[in-house]
């Protein structure tokens, strides 16, 4: 918000029903919501984790923007405990969202037919580790 774009404003910092802060002027007001981001793992089977970037690169990442999945970041590790890992973060307005979005995800006719193609050799992924994460005050993606 511009410095005195609402004069008679005042930021409410109290933490209430998931609301991370809120705005106050002449009668209206506006919530700032805090977004929910999933830190997922993927573990590769052995030797498949090209296969599986591969998959999201070509094909995941572009069905998921029909869903309105948003992904912030791809990672694999370099140096770590596993080389064998994918990384990535997704943000999600909220939980409902995150349920919603998914749902229709997981019954895509086409994402059904690119896994299915993917996997034709065996699978891809070991297990998955899901993380929700909510940013702390001082984080810069909120």
């Amino acid at each position: 918000m511009r410095r005195n774009a609402f004069p008679d404003a005042i930021h409410i910092p109290e933490r209430t029903a998931g609301i991370r802060g809120a705005v106050y002027c002449k009668g209206f007001f506006w919530e700032e919501k805090a977004m929910i981001y999933e830190l997922r793992v993927y573990h590769a089977m052995p030797g498949r984790l090209p296969a599986l970037v591969d998959r999201f690169r070509k094909t995941t990442v572009r069905i998921w923007a029909k869903h309105d999945i948003r992904p912030m970041g791809f990672w694999t590790v370099d140096i770590g405990e596993s080389t064998n890992d994918l990384y990535y973060l997704l943000q999600w307005d909220d939980l409902t969202h995150r349920e919603r979005a998914t749902a229709a995800f997981q019954k895509d006719a086409e994402w059904i037919a690119a896994r299915d193609q993917s996997e034709a050799a065996g699978p891809l992924v070991a297990s998955i580790t899901r993380t929700l994460l909510q940013p702390t005050d001082f984080s810069k993606l909120r």
